[in-house]
């Protein structure tokens, strides 16, 4: 089929231009919390990406960090990793405040309400 050949003509498209390494590791992380509660490869494959998002994350996106640091909060949560999910939801909290981002706040807290009592740090 003729229509269906793929052409590259090297360039990148603007519209994906702007997907850096941490933003996929950001995005495959968000997916997998998603799928996370069937499958516990879904749950590594999200925890290895996102905590290779924190580490590479620009520290220019500081409102994109919230929201690498919920998704963290909330795959190590069902990883049963209660400890470090009550820190990283604390540390999106935080930055959501600073930042005055609403939706990460929300985000932020809502993750923190998915931890039992006493593993939601401020």
């Amino acid at each position: 089929m003729d229509t269906l050949e793929y052409h590259h003509d090297g360039e990148t498209p603007p519209y994906v231009g702007y997907l850096s390494e941490p933003e996929l590791h950001k995005w495959t992380g968000h997916a997998a919390v998603r799928l996370a509660a069937s499958s516990r490869t879904m749950k590594r494959t999200g925890r290895q990406a996102l905590d290779a998002a924190r580490k590479a994350w620009p520290s220019s996106s500081v409102r994109g960090s919230a929201e690498v640091f919920t998704a963290s909060a909330r795959i190590y949560t069902a990883h049963g990793d209660l400890d470090q999910a009550g820190h990283l939801a604390a540390k999106a909290s935080a930055i959501a405040i600073a930042t005055g981002s609403v939706r990460n706040l929300r985000a932020a807290l809502d993750a923190r309400a998915a931890l039992p009592p006493g593993r939601s740090a401020l």
